[in-house]
């Protein structure tokens, strides 16, 4: 795995309360349970949806998603490469 991969797995009943959501390459977050912790109905959830869809409107974000993951990635392996020549003429310890 390149450095700013990872997979993690997280308790369902303390983290189970948003669903993240992508619409024309905008991000966000959409809750499952109101302020009290009563989980939201079908019909809560789909206005819920119908609100994100219509902020998103019609035209994609400038920088997509997939270019800042790609940028992300280029970054962990470019760190890689200075730490490991760091390393090598003793600039920095091992951990």
């Amino acid at each position: 795995m390149k450095p700013s991969d990872g997979a993690w797995k997280f308790d369902a009943k303390e983290n189970n309360w948003h669903v993240p959501v992508i619409r024309k390459t905008k991000f966000c977050i959409i809750p499952i349970t109101n302020a009290s912790g009563r989980e939201l109905s079908i019909l809560e959830l789909r206005l819920q949806f119908n609100k994100t869809i219509a902020a998103a409107g019609e035209t994609p974000d400038a920088t997509p998603l997939v270019r800042l993951q790609a940028i992300i990635e280029i970054y962990g392996q470019k760190r890689e490469k200075h730490l490991l020549l760091l390393r090598q003429i003793g600039s920095i310890e091992e951990d």
